[in-house]
């Protein structure tokens, strides 16, 4: 039963009917007995400074950020988080007493699923990551935090791409990066891990950004997209006996973290995980 006392959450993004965090967040409340309600708000990427003036005007406790909003927050916000200005990307708004603060748990979400989901480890290892937006960003910087040998960045806008590998470079200089493409034979094949952080996928009739005769069996495969939940990519990949997973674990593990930030309780993760399962 929604009140006057219910508190609002919600997510910025454009599209977001797709969404499952009203699912994961919603059912997180009522698991733990909290007097909140979490939304979707369809936001145009021109209308995003009036949304976030909106979330102070309208007493919203917090929201998430997804595609296109993630970097075109940040000059909207009155604080941000170390680890959410190194990447340049934030995710999460938390608002304290009107005061808008943005967070990044995309990243640890992100190196949480890599663990639970595919059993991978970054340290040593070279990556193949596709995008370097907002979710590419905080792959990227996570897995050179966590001690990738080395990353191969394909993005099609190469000041986006050139910016994701500085930046690591000069916080993460033991990392080493190569800007390339999709067509890169020989750095497909000698990588452990390929990412998608690119929307490329969410639409049934997009192309296959890589060709999979390029996949060697050594390969892990991580589609960020979680709908639908298997793209082609992940067809590719498990029709030549690869492990691949989607984005879902993550979207789980980014929400849990959201979830602590806003409530300063310990998020019911394996109840998220049924409510999005079922």
């Amino acid at each position: 039963m929604l009140t006057s006392k219910t508190k609002i959450y919600g997510l910025l993004g454009y599209p977001v009917r797709h969404s499952f965090s009203p699912l994961i967040h919603n059912s997180a409340f009522e698991a733990k007995k909290i007097d909140a309600c979490y939304l979707c708000f369809e936001t145009k990427p021109e209308n995003i400074k009036e949304a976030i003036e909106g979330i102070r005007a309208l007493n919203i406790q917090g929201v998430n950020l997804t595609i296109p909003h993630k970097e075109t927050c940040l000059s909207h916000l009155d604080e941000i988080e170390k680890t959410a200005k190194l990447i340049g990307a934030v995710n999460t708004i938390v608002n304290r007493e009107n005061r808008l603060i943005g967070y990044n748990t995309d990243a640890e979400g992100f190196i949480k699923a890599l663990k639970e989901d595919l059993r991978f480890e970054p340290g040593d290892k070279t990556v193949f990551l596709m995008g370097a937006g907002g979710a590419g960003k905080a792959v990227g910087i996570s897995l050179a935090k966590y001690g990738a040998r080395q990353i191969f960045i394909v993005e099609k806008n190469k000041k986006k791409a050139k910016a994701l590998a500085e930046n690591i470079q000069k916080n993460f200089p033991n990392t080493r990066l190569e800007l390339t493409h999709t067509h890169n034979q020989e750095a497909i094949r000698n990588s452990h891990l390929l990412v998608n952080a690119t929307p490329i996928g969410m639409n049934p009739n997009d192309n296959l950004l890589v060709n999979p005769v390029y996949f060697s069996p050594q390969l892990l495969v991580f589609d960020l997209i979680y709908n639908p939940a298997e793209t082609k990519l992940l067809r590719a990949a498990r029709k030549k006996g690869l492990k691949a997973v989607s984005g879902l674990g993550m979207l789980i593990q980014q929400a849990a973290l959201s979830f602590e930030l806003w409530t300063g309780e310990k998020a019911p993760i394996e109840l998220m995980k049924r409510s999005v399962k079922r």
